[in-house]
């Protein structure tokens, strides 16, 4: 790790959090994150290694820099366009202006059931906070000068947001050290993203990459470089450039399969060819690239025959919104996520076990290290200052524990899938508030502690795909 190597990372982390927002929602480009496999960090990466890298000479980044480089610029991936900004200012101020437009809010007095400091305060300016965030405060082609924002209407609200959204983090860092540990030297676990970046990385005494000195490797990208080159020529001249199609269509076989149709199977019928999923594949044990591939087409089956008896998984039991509401479907994945939490604690249950017993003052003869002893303790540590901090907002404490249990859950089950398989991009339809409201019920919850839940869950977990 070198200053040069820190600075730089830093840098990445601030343009990938200053130009997200204007790529993604201006120019309505592709995402500039958009999954756990940024395209444009790994394409600027390649681009580096391959053009501007061997230029350097003697100032050239050495494959350790560029991975700090990539730790850091990946770390804050989590933050813009769909991660966490894609719901956490409006999750605390739109709920004004929904209790001014619903009759229902206003009826169900739902305001005054969130405690004051989880949403923003409007009670000093409506119109500046409210009306403000709603249409925006520049004037005409006047950006809004960065003082001018009415922070006194945020203040209270980010001070509980921050810590709470910042301890979560760490603790999380700090179970992934604990993790990796066990998935890495005594599982084995490919990481077959981890696996793809190394390749590209430059070897000890070069700049470039040797990858870029195989042969296979420039048939392979001309080819697919070829084929995006024309297809984007084509939409500048259609009537002269023939497209290459990526997708195939088969929804002409949709008469034949109507249980399949029924399971919402009808997209599954026009699947499209990604090159870059082809390519992680190559990484990943066959048996889970099968599962994966046909993973969607055997759950359209099961959800066609139960659409048949007249039982719809996909459809809503409780809620209106089908995104957050209670559905079968999402059971189904909560109990697949326990099946696959408890083979990882069985796996690793030595090297667990001791490094808990360790980080709790207990002996044990071997079997855990160090830095692993210190991360559990750090984890322990923060995620009892989670629960407390959920208590100290209203939620009973035994439920801030059930939540925090499953979104740990939520958590480790993606980070684990990544490791083994590269899955870059998933969502797990399962949030803890919904799992807890299922199990229990809005009676035993209380339309309060439904809501804290609702909203930390807005915040934290409604949209992993970049987390």
């Amino acid at each position: 790790m070198t200053v040069r190597s820190v600075l730089l990372g830093l840098l990445g982390a601030v343009l990938i959090c200053g130009c997200a927002f204007f790529n993604d929602r201006i120019l309505k480009q592709t995402f500039l994150v958009g999954n756990n496999m940024p395209v444009s960090v790994y394409g600027a990466l390649i681009l580096f290694v391959l053009f501007l890298n061997p230029l350097m000479k003697r100032w050239a980044l050495k494959g350790r820099e560029l991975a700090v480089i990539l730790a850091i610029t990946l770390a804050a991936c989590c933050i813009p366009a769909a991660g966490l900004l894609r719901c956490f200012t409006s999750s605390l101020i739109l709920p004004h202006k929904y209790n001014q437009e619903k009759d229902g809010w206003r009826d169900q007095k739902v305001l005054e059931l969130a405690p004051k400091q989880m949403l923003a305060d409007i009670s000093q300016n409506e119109d500046e906070v409210l009306t403000g965030f709603v249409q925006g405060m520049g004037k005409g082609d006047e950006h809004m000068p960065f003082g001018k924002i009415p922070w006194y209407g945020w203040t209270r609200t980010l001070l509980f947001w921050l810590p709470l959204i910042l301890t979560i983090w760490a603790a999380l860092v700090a179970l992934s050290v604990v993790l990796h540990r066990q998935w890495s030297q005594h599982e084995h676990l490919p990481y077959p993203i981890a696996t793809f970046t190394n390749a590209l990385l430059p070897e000890k005494g070069r700049a470039g990459s040797g990858l870029f000195h195989s042969r296979l490797f420039w048939i392979g990208m001309l080819g697919v470089l070829i084929i995006h080159l024309n297809n984007f020529t084509h939409e500048w001249f259609p009537d002269y450039v023939i497209q290459v199609t990526r997708q195939i269509d088969l929804t002409a076989l949709s008469p034949l399969v109507p249980t399949f149709i029924k399971g919402g199977g009808w997209s599954l019928l026009k699947p499209t060819i990604f090159f870059c999923v082809i390519g992680i594949a190559y990484f990943v044990p066959t048996d889970a690239s099968l599962s994966f591939g046909l993973g969607p087409y055997v759950w359209a089956v099961i959800v066609g025959t139960f659409a048949g008896y007249g039982m719809d998984l996909n459809g809503a039991v409780e809620g209106a919104d089908a995104y957050t509401a209670l559905t079968p479907r999402a059971f189904v994945l909560f109990g697949a996520n326990v099946g696959v939490l408890v083979a990882i604690l069985y796996t690793g249950r030595h090297y667990y076990s001791a490094v808990m017993r360790r980080s709790l003052g207990l002996r044990v003869k071997g079997g855990a290290d160090r830095t692993g002893v210190w991360a559990c303790r750090v984890f322990l540590v923060l995620m009892a200052l989670f629960v407390v901090q959920l208590v100290l907002v209203g939620l009973d404490w035994q439920l801030a524990v059930l939540y925090s249990a499953v979104a740990l859950l939520f958590f480790a089950v993606m980070a684990r899938i990544i490791a083994e398989t590269g899955l870059f991009y998933m969502q797990p339809y399962f949030f803890p508030c919904l799992v807890l409201w299922g199990l229990f019920g809005v009676g035993a919850l209380g339309a309060k502690s439904l809501l804290i839940m609702q909203l930390v869950t807005m915040v934290l977990l409604i949209d992993p795909r970049e987390t």
